[in-house]
Formats: C-alpha cells, structure tokens, sequence
C-alpha cells in the first residue's frame, strides 16, 4: 500500500507537512513555513489582545478536555513526563509501561509520583520514526500500564502540549530576535 500524500491546506505544498494544533484547539496538516506563519499572526494576536487570546486558550482547553465518550481515560505529557492517573499510582512489586517505542519495568513499593519522567515525547509517534519499535500497535499515542497481577490499562495519551500564547515556549523562554521585532513593528501601528 502507497503512503497518503500529505498536502498543508494552507499553501498546498506536499513537502515536510506534519499535523499542528493550533491555538483554538483545531488541527490542519501545515508545512513548516506556514506553521511558523500562524505562529508569528498568534504571537502579534496575544501582543495586542491579551484578553481575546486568554479566553480563545481557554475555550479550546476546555473543548480538549472534555469527554464524549463516557469518561474513557487519558493521560498526557507535561514537561516532567507522563501523567499518571491517581487509580493507577499504587503498587506492589512492579509495574511496565509499554509506549510505542519502549517498554519500561519499574520495581518499588512505593507509590509513583503524578508524573512518570521517564517516558517523554519521544517515546510516542509513527512506529516508521523508530529505529526498533517494541510495541507498533500502541503508535502513535497509547500507552498501557500494568501493575503486577493486575489487568493492563491503556490510556490515550495527548502529546500536545496545552495551548499558550507565547506557542508552548515556557514563560521567560528565549523568543527568537526576528519575531520579537515583527511583534514590536505591529504594535507601533
């Protein structure tokens, strides 16, 4: 079976496109030169209506968060790691957290913390991005947790990171010396 040809429905063209998120939850297959456009108008948009671009975050958090279908759980990435579900922190002995691209075995008897540092971003995507996939059938975003002689769990994982004005780039992060220039130019206007 041939690849799917993927085109970015802003330009059209077929090199390079990856799936993008954009600021009001919605996502569109864009090439990088047009991701980083709709990066630049977000950012000059947040400049110059702070208030408008809060509540758009915030409408399309809630719309990211809420469940259709009856309370299925999910986890997602934070920037110390996978989020585990408070039902699954407990347990005796081990448990194995099986992602597309690793299996990880991890013994205590202490509960685990909210958040599991040892599985990041990197270990979700295509099974074709591994060099050695362990589990191609959890790709691109599943994992499954199983505690010692309990029943395995798979939880969908939301890789994205929650929608932020500055594009995900934590406060205080260095902003690139060309965007902070188009921001400043537009608001002079």
């Amino acid at each position: 079976m041939a690849p799917q040809e993927r085109r970015c429905v802003s330009c059209g063209t077929t090199d390079d496109t990856t799936p993008t998120r954009l600021a009001d939850g919605s996502r569109y297959e864009l090439c990088r030169r047009c991701t980083q456009q709709w990066n630049l108008i977000w950012r000059l948009f947040c400049a110059c209506q702070p208030q408008q671009a809060n509540r758009v975050r915030a409408v399309a958090n809630r719309r990211r968060r809420a469940r259709t279908d009856g309370g299925c759980q999910d986890t997602h990435l934070g920037e110390e790691g996978l989020f585990i579900p408070p039902a699954l922190r407990a347990f005796s002995g081990q448990v194995v957290f099986r992602t597309p691209r690793s299996t990880i075995q991890h013994f205590g008897s202490q509960s685990l913390a909210a958040y599991y540092p040892l599985i990041d971003q990197s270990h979700f995507g295509e099974p074709a991005t591994f060099s050695d996939p362990n589990n191609p059938e959890l790709a691109p975003n599943r994992v499954r947790i199983k505690r010692q002689g309990e029943a395995a769990v798979e939880l969908a994982v939301d890789v994205d990171p929650d929608c932020r004005c500055d594009g995900g780039i934590s406060e205080g992060g260095p902003r690139q010396d060309s965007e902070q220039e188009h921001i400043e130019e537009a608001g002079d206007d």
